[in-house]
């Protein structure tokens, strides 16, 4: 049975499903050392990456979702190591993430250029951030294969909390 999001007995078993702990020698980019404060520091990418991920592709599974964010980790590391070299994924639904996810970095990238003149966004807070939203993706993920779990966290995420006294930091439920 496919519930709505909004179903009260489903959103009653997420609030009492336990977080996994991943197997760590099966963590894709285990070695990749996430910035500290990346999160804070790049909240406006974080929260539209998170959003396209959620509306892009209706139907879409975690599986899939983390398909396309692996592939894009992928893609994103090659890119880094001077190799221009695409990893798409097979998965049709990762696909269309995949190609989703591009694009609004572009649209991002291109309205940070016009609302200041310049790009700020390094490919490297790119890349630690489809890194950091992978890590929460295995530990949201049921493991099951229709599991819409991590969609569900990820639609839930708040911005972060504005304190005079301190910085401020994402709220990540």
């Amino acid at each position: 049975m496919d519930c709505p999001a909004h179903c009260g007995y489903l959103i009653e078993a997420r609030q009492r499903e336990p977080l996994l702990e991943p197997d760590p020698a099966r963590i894709p980019n285990a070695d990749y050392k996430l910035p500290d404060r990346i999160a804070e520091d790049h909240w406006p990418l974080l929260a539209c990456l998170a959003s396209v991920i959620v509306t892009a592709v209706p139907g879409i599974t975690d599986r899939a979702a983390l398909e396309a964010l692996d592939c894009l980790i992928r893609t994103g590391r090659t890119l880094a190591s001077g190799v221009i070299y695409e990893t798409p994924p097979s998965e049709p639904y990762a696909r269309m993430l995949y190609v989703a996810l591009q694009q609004a970095i572009q649209r991002f990238r291109e309205s940070e250029l016009r609302d200041t003149g310049l790009v700020t966004t390094r490919d490297g807070d790119v890349l630690a951030l489809l890194v950091l939203v992978q890590r929460f993706g295995l530990t949201r993920d049921n493991s099951r294969p229709l599991g819409r779990s991590f969609l569900y966290w990820l639609a839930q995420i708040q911005p972060p909390e504005l304190s005079a006294s301190s910085s401020s930091s994402a709220i990540l439920r």
